[in-house]
């Protein structure tokens, strides 16, 4: 388990012997490490959807290290690995249903079908993160425990363009969507 201490001294706590994607070197926790403690909880603990604000902890690889985990990706895609969608993407599909359209808040998708051929069209990693699970049972004011596989942020084809979601490749036979954005 990994300790991180936010700008308000807030510890968040990653358990990142159950990410098995990514694995992190020695300088690229101290990186994160460092990064965290620059930012404020507001900003980490950011829920609201189109505020311009990433919610979580930016995660930045080396070109090489990023190459390795869009390869393993398309490698499960191709393989025809499951897409599954978490409930808050789910959500967030039924807050897109209802919004009228010119909307800022709409993102623009159709169904889980348009988000899973998102995924499968993968062409590109935006960014990765670490986020916070906010329904964990141990967290307090003070103490926030980070969901354990570090977040992706992919871009696929949707019908209009390009969409991105945010996935967490949880097995070798599934990739789970926990957002769109």
């Amino acid at each position: 388990m990994i300790e991180f201490y936010s700008f308000e001294g807030t510890t968040y706590k990653w358990y990142s012997e159950k990410e098995t994607l990514v694995n992190l070197t020695p300088l690229e926790l101290q990186m994160i490490k460092k990064k965290v403690s620059l930012m404020s909880d507001k900003t980490i603990l950011n829920r609201e959807s189109g505020n311009n604000i990433k919610m979580g902890i930016p995660v930045v690889l080396h070109k090489e290290k990023l190459a390795e985990v869009y390869r393993f990706m398309r490698r499960m895609i191709n393989k025809g690995s499951e897409v599954m969608i978490e409930a808050h993407a789910v959500d967030r599909l039924l807050e897109d249903y209802i919004l009228p359209d010119g909307d800022s808040q709409k993102r623009g998708w159709s169904d889980e079908h348009e988000v899973r051929n998102c995924v499968r069209s993968m062409h590109r990693i935006v960014g990765l993160r670490l986020n916070v699970d906010h329904n964990n049972k141990k967290n307090t004011i003070n103490v926030k425990h980070l969901f354990p596989q570090i977040g992706i942020t992919i871009e696929g084809k949707k019908q209009d363009g390009n969409g991105r979601v945010v996935t967490a490749v949880l097995t070798d036979k599934s990739i789970t969507v926990i957002t769109i954005l």
